[in-house]
């Protein structure tokens, strides 16, 4: 799930706080992947989250990045 362009600057744990119905399995930084991010891990407009999610655990993240 990419984060939005128009998006402030955020971190993990605030936008993708731990939940059951999404895991967050790595944050991408341009061509770099951090597998396991830590909730304090920023999180920039631009920056793609790989989560494994459920329908409503994807809407969710979607809106909190979006």
């Amino acid at each position: 799930i990419r984060v939005a362009t128009e998006r402030a600057p955020t971190t993990v744990g605030a936008v993708a706080p731990i939940h059951r119905d999404y895991v967050v399995l790595a944050a991408k930084v341009d061509s770099q992947t951090i597998f396991n991010p830590p909730a304090d891990h920023p999180l920039l407009p631009g920056n793609v989250l790989v989560v494994m999610a459920s329908p409503g655990g994807r809407k969710a993240l979607e809106a909190a990045l979006g």
